[in-house]
């Protein structure tokens, strides 16, 4: 069975992954192609991955209080 409800919030939690999970691998191929990665680009990361946990929380608030 496939949980449909919440489509709008699931939408944009698989572009918020999708996302981080792009910028993941630019840095690591800039690594790789450079032999180093800078903390500027280790503090976007960190950027990124704090997004996701706002997003996560977020959603996570919005259906827990459909559900009550």
């Amino acid at each position: 069975n496939i949980d449909t409800s919440y489509p709008e919030d699931r939408a944009k939690i698989i572009r918020v992954i999708a996302g981080i999970a792009n910028n993941i691998n630019q840095a690591v191929k800039l690594g790789n192609s450079q032999g180093r990665l800078y903390y500027s680009d280790i503090d976007k990361l960190q950027n990124s991955l704090d997004d996701v946990k706002k997003t996560f929380g977020e959603v996570l608030e919005v259906w827990r209080l459909q559900r009550s």
